[in-house]
């Protein structure tokens, strides 16, 4: 019986995530990784059982990190568009770009055909359902909007996630300046 070797198992996962990164999960096949690594294809899967096991491994822990700070931070019941409270919805997105931004762009852009593939849009909902809190429903006609406003947003922090080459100032300088545009725009709503 061979002896799994972890400086191999950490390897894999390093190649694993530059290639889910640079493509996807789905654009990404198991033999490249092995490729990539420097071992066999039947190598790889004494550390793996498939590419969905790799993925989980790599994407899991952060996956969990995310869903609690979110869910903690949009759940709170203290008014959205307060400054101390979009302050700390600004730091916290910051922050979770900032701690692991492949890791990010990997699993809210690249994850489709994963079982985190609806995360995305988890998130666009409570973000959506947190900025509903602030609206005055008398000045939107219904609520299709904020879904698509939720959506929009992401989609900048996305942007900002995969353009950032990990630099800290881009990242905090452009979340800033577009929490700023999308406030001032949910503000004519209040």
């Amino acid at each position: 019986m061979q002896v799994l070797k972890p400086e191999i198992r950490e390897k894999i996962l390093a190649a694993a995530e530059e290639l889910f990164y640079e493509t996807d999960y789905a654009g990404t096949s198991m033999r490249k990784i092995a490729e990539n690594v420097g071992i066999s294809f039947s190598n790889l899967y004494k550390y793996f059982d498939d590419k969905q096991a790799l993925f989980a491994a790599i994407i899991d822990p952060f996956y969990h990190r995310i869903q609690t700070d979110l869910t903690s931070l949009f759940n709170e019941e203290h008014p959205p568009m307060e400054l101390g409270i979009i302050e700390r919805v600004t730091q916290q997105i910051i922050h979770l770009v900032q701690t692991d931004r492949r890791k990010f762009v990997i699993l809210m852009g690249r994850s489709t055909e994963t079982p985190y593939a609806n995360f995305r849009d988890e998130v666009v909902g409570m973000l959506a359902k947190h900025m509903s809190k602030s609206v005055n429903p008398n000045l939107l006609r219904n609520d299709f909007i904020l879904p698509v406003l939720a959506s929009n947003f992401f989609e900048g922090i996305l942007k900002i996630a995969e353009s950032s080459n990990n630099e800290p100032s881009f990242i905090t300088d452009n979340v800033h300046t577009l929490v700023r545009y999308h406030m001032a725009g949910i503000a004519q709503f209040c």
